[in-house]
């Protein structure tokens, strides 16, 4: 089997923003509202030019709502002002950059009469028009000129927000005629690509799904009118090939539906199944294509346009240059492969490459690439050297994720430290050994090689396989049917049923056999034969084991097997009931979390019982920081632990990961949610079903907890509209993964002296974090004197993650600390207690509860400290209630500016100076903007509100970066030293892998420069492309930067 494994990057067009004025700048359309119409046509993708002369035609009799205004009469480059001298453009479109809303507009060749008529149009509109043939110099002064346009506009949009005005006024004309309305959608896409009205502030409005970024407007707007007024203005759906049965004259080439494929061919004939003439009736047309590839002849009931855009970027020579620009755009360590066309499952054209690599956390790190936009990115600047590249592409994030998802698994190239644990079990072989690990090092990575190994060399014999729960077994034998399948011709489908026959399941309570099999595409289970009667195994796995002896201790008695696999959790296990059952156990220890980011394995590891010489070491990417929310609730907590606000703040945490990852357009089987227990769950699952079915109406997510996600063999089909978000109990989470994950109601109050509770919530806290591969969410209502109260009093510093940083900012004793002083003696107790696990039972156990004793240690002052790791958005009445922590993790902060920290003298400042600089604030909408504008008031007057801000990244201008970005950008000195004196992260990494110091060397700011090199900024930081501080001085001929540089390299 080949070690590398293949990842498919689909890139797809990236619309523009804009309104294309060029194909239909002579045509002015205002709407019209027939009174004996029954239909009216709401809103159309106007990029399809035929269809949309065919609308504004008016043949077909119907209302027509949509509005074309390309005059200044009409409305172009016009905003509809309301009272207070506010717009729509607001609501609609939300803040975005001078190029995304049409101030600068880049031109093709074109005729003298082509560019007279974009002049005009830019005119009216206070568009920069940027001729082909412009020099760097003359781009750069017309991005200036179109950056101040934007700005002497209030920040909106070139084309104005009349329309919508407009646009309005023709559709509540035709719902009080209650005509019938119809919406129109791109190719294949119908339904596709609509937003909340809320939403459409900062989603992308020009992605290119569904239908374009005025329809998202539109759409939007009948759709929250629909929630307020009901069925009124209900609409039907339609797809936008219906409109173009003429367009497409007999011998043009075209994209035509084959079976599950599209082809290139030539139009031979058309054949239609309904009158010409009637454009609006729903049968289809049949067109008959000879494939340009095959010569094959087929008939076709759905055809496009062949894509222009995607074959110019693949023309005849053009493969070399795209595999060159994406193999510098990747993470070294993976090969590219020539680029091809395909299209996406539903439809949409796509640039195909594969890439391979054999190691996982290079794999990890071009995930992050993907997920951050970083790839987009990189894309777009290797391709800014080609002249024919016009075309914007961007990666399809879902495709990249199903993809990576499939092969990661089949991913056989082990880590050298993996190699070297392996390596050991088998020269241990035919002995009864234990494998332990923390969470994520690849423990059941490591026992599927081996098992699979040991099913080919016994071809005829079976192995139990015993876990607490049955979907641990099932996901377990997934994986191993995805390794026998890419070793053999089998489908994995194919080899999940041969597996079915050879590895027999074993659950809590651990009483019978279950053996598996197939109907259909569900999996079934069958529980017969007692373990009592010993049936022979040539392998026994058992796996969370820690887990599976603290509840059956002498379980290994009514197990018969010539060998044993023991997979255990390092963080989680006491050795005594492994040491009891298999006196001579060889033990194999992994120490490499290979799972989760860096920031997760510190995250969890406060939470871990292990002493610093054993905590682990991730070969994982720096990844975004844990995300807590905690709330305050007066409701009374019932039974189960469950308050009413649970919904609202899960939601919180699921818009935050939506908000974060806007092209993340499915999260099946990508988020998991964990709660306590099961009555927790049945609490929340109603409401929170009822909320993600109302804040994202145009998706369709279902909860289903761990097992019902894989009871079905594995299929790639994208049938189903349902997107299955996991929701179960953190116990069941055991052994499983997921991309991001929610940990909801886990805290519990300490109680001290060695009570159940505190073993039982550390654990459970510790196993949901880990679950998560990229991102962790952590929801909670304020526990006074729980686990998680130390959040409150750590303050997210936004700058680039360092591990070392980040491992000296949690003590990895603190668990210890507060449970080792409580654990009793009694050997009958030491492992349930250490590995916090045992039977179901109430939190609080009266009969497990010790007697008052010596109460926890409490601080006597607490301090709020830095942290690279947790970003908690919190009540700040709750920061104020907490005086004592009676768990913290908590280190002092390491760098010589976070200990010399003093307490903010401005903090003290007199009434009048602190009104002066909140009126001074509230003029920018954050501290970043402040900062741009060298407005040393309103930067005071933003930190007073939060310090948290100080390094926080904020959006300008369509670029991320923190206030100390802008000041020194702008080299607004006062501003600059400020920050500094306030502890500012001089080194904070902004969009594109920029610090400060990168800005200042790039447009020579001396003062500046030396106000950040003398608070230690590193002037060898790479930006994403490889680019120090000091190359940019270099490269722009900044000889005073060069030499302050050289003088503090």
């Amino acid at each position: 089997m080949d070690d590398k494994q293949k990842f498919t990057l689909h890139f797809v067009m990236k619309e523009r923003a804009h309104a294309n004025t060029q194909d239909t700048s002579d045509i002015k359309y205002e709407g019209r509202i027939r009174s004996g119409a029954s239909t009216c046509w709401i809103s159309f993708p106007g990029k399809f030019a035929a269809g949309w002369d065919a609308l504004v035609a008016e043949l077909h009799g119907d209302s027509v709502a949509c509005v074309f205004l390309s005059t200044p009469e009409s409305g172009l480059g016009k905003h509809h002002t309301f009272e207070d001298g506010s717009c729509y453009c607001k609501d609609i479109y939300g803040e975005r950059d001078f190029q995304t809303f049409g101030y600068l507009v880049k031109m093709k060749e074109l005729d003298s009469d082509k560019l007279k008529r974009e002049q005009e149009k830019a005119k009216l509109t206070n568009a920069v028009i940027v001729p082909a043939n412009a020099t760097p110099e003359m781009e750069e002064m017309c991005r200036q000129e179109a950056k101040r346009n934007w700005e002497m506009n209030g920040k909106r949009a070139a084309w104005g927000c009349q329309w919508f005005h407009v646009w309005k006024e023709k559709m509540h004309e035709a719902v009080e005629k209650k005509q019938t309305l119809r919406v129109v959608f791109f190719p294949g896409q119908k339904g596709q690509g609509k937003l909340m009205l809320r939403e459409l502030k900062y989603r992308d409005l020009w992605d290119g799904v569904g239908c374009g970024g005025s329809q998202k407007c539109e759409i939007a707007y009948v759709e929250h009118m629909r929630a307020e007024h009901g069925s009124a203005w209900d609409y039907e759906e339609i797809d936008v090939t219906r409109f173009l049965e003429k367009e497409f004259p007999v011998h043009s080439t075209v994209d035509a539906k084959h079976g599950n494929r599209w082809r290139t061919g030539v139009l031979l004939m058309t054949v239609p199944s309904f009158d010409d003439d009637v454009v609006t009736r729903s049968a289809e047309l049949k067109w008959i294509v000879q494939c340009k590839e095959t010569q094959q002849i087929f008939v076709s009931r759905h055809i496009r346009h062949a894509t222009e855009a995607i074959h110019n970027l693949l023309d005849t020579g053009r493969h070399d240059f795209l595999k060159k620009a994406l193999q510098s755009a990747i993470p070294k360590g993976i090969q590219a492969e020539l680029p091809y066309q395909t299209r996406l499952p539903h439809g949409t054209p796509s640039i195909a490459f594969n890439v391979k690599t054999d190691k996982i956390e290079i794999a990890q790190m071009l995930r992050d690439q993907v997920l951050s936009g970083e790839l987009n990115l990189n894309m777009k600047q290797a391709l800014a050297q080609d002249p024919h590249a016009r075309s914007e592409i961007h990666v399809d994030q879902s495709e990249f994720l199903d993809s990576y998802d499939r092969s990661l698994q089949r991913l056989s190239k082990l880590t050298q430290h993996q190699e070297q644990k392996l390596k050991e079990l088998k020269q241990l072989d035919n002995q009864n050994l234990h494998l332990a690990a923390p969470a994520g090092a690849g423990k059941t990575f490591l026992a599927v090689k081996y098992v699979l190994e040991k099913l080919q060399a016994n071809p005829e014999g079976r192995v139990l396989y015993v876990s607490p729960c049955i979907s641990l077994g099932l996901y377990f034998l997934r994986w191993l049917a995805r390794w026998q399948a890419a070793e053999t011709v089998e489908s994995t489908r194919d080899a999940m049923k041969t597996l079915m026959r050879r590895v027999i399941m074993l659950q809590k309570p651990y009483e019978e056999f279950v053996f598996l099999s197939t109907q259909g595409d569900q999996i079934l289970q069958t529980s017969t034969t007692p373990v009592s009667l010993n049936e022979k195994f040539f392998l026994a796995v058992f796996d969370e084991g820690h887990e599976v002896f603290s509840h059956c201790r002498n379980i290994s008695e009514h197990v018969s097997s010539e060998s044993t696999l023991l997979l255990s959790d390092t963080s989680q296990c006491s050795d005594m009931n492994v040491n009891i059952n298999y006196p001579n156990i060889k033990c194999v220890a992994l120490t490499e979390v290979v799972r989760s980011t860096k920031r997760i394995v510190r995250g969890a590891a406060a939470f871990q019982i292990l002493s610093e010489e054993q905590q682990a070491t991730s070969l994982g990417t720096d990844g975004p920081p844990l995300k807590s929310f905690l709330f305050q609730s007066a409701d009374e907590i019932t039974a189960s632990g469950y308050k009413k606000e649970y919904s609202a703040f899960v939601m919180k945490a699921f818009s935050h990961a939506a908000q974060s990852y806007p092209n993340l357009c499915s999260f099946d089987n990508r988020i998991a949610i964990l709660v306590p227990d099961d009555r927790f769950l049945e609490s929340l699952k109603g409401p929170l079903q009822t909320e993600l079915g109302h804040s994202f109406r145009h998706r369709s997510f279902r909860l289903v907890s761990f097992k019902e996600s894989l009871s079905f063999l594995p299929t790639y089909s994208s049938e189903t509209k349902d997107e299955l978000i996991i929701l179960d109990t953190v116990d069941r989470s055991r052994g499983h993964e997921a991309l991001m994950v929610i940990c909801v109601g886990l805290d519990e109050p300490i109680e001290g002296q060695g009570a159940k509770v505190d073993l039982l919530t550390r654990a459970k806290l510790y196993v949901g974090i880990s679950r998560a591969q990229f991102m962790v969410m952590v929801v909670n209502c304020h526990v006074p004197g729980g686990w998680l109260e130390f959040l409150a009093k750590l303050e997210f510093k936004e700058s680039k993650f360092q591990e070392a940083s980040g491992r000296a900012e949690i003590r990895t004793n603190a668990a210890v600390e507060t449970l080792k002083a409580f654990v009793m003696p009694n050997p009958s107790h030491v492992t349930v207690r250490e590995s916090g696990h045992g039977a179901d039972e109430p939190k609080h156990d009266k009969d497990t509860k010790p007697e008052k004793g010596q109460d926890l240690p409490e601080q006597t002052e607490l301090k709020v400290l830095k942290s690279s790791v947790w970003d908690t958005i919190i009540d700040s009445k709750i920061a104020n209630q907490i005086h004592h922590l009676r768990f913290d993790p908590r280190a002092e902060a390491t760098t010589p500016a976070e200990a010399d920290a003093k307490e903010d003298p401005e903090d003290q400042d007199d009434s009048e100076q602190v009104e002066a600089d909140e009126a001074a604030a509230a003029k920018y909408a954050n501290i970043a903007v402040a900062a741009r504008e060298g407005d040393l008031a309103a930067v005071r007057g933003h930190l007073r509100r939060d310090r948290r801000c100080l390094d926080r990244l904020f959006e300008v201008l369509g670029t991320r970066g923190a206030a100390l970005h802008w000041a020194a950008a702008n080299d607004c000195t006062a501003v600059v030293a400020f920050l500094l004196a306030k502890g500012a992260a001089v080194d904070v990494v902004a969009s594109g892998g920029l610090t400060p110091l990168h800005y200042t060397a790039y447009n020579g700011q001396v003062e500046s420069a030396k106000l950040l090199l003398a608070a230690k900024a590193s002037v060898d930081i790479k930006n994403n492309f490889g680019k120090t501080p000091l190359d940019f001085a270099r490269d722009r001929g900044r000889t005073e930067i060069v030499n302050l540089m050289t003088g503090n390299a």
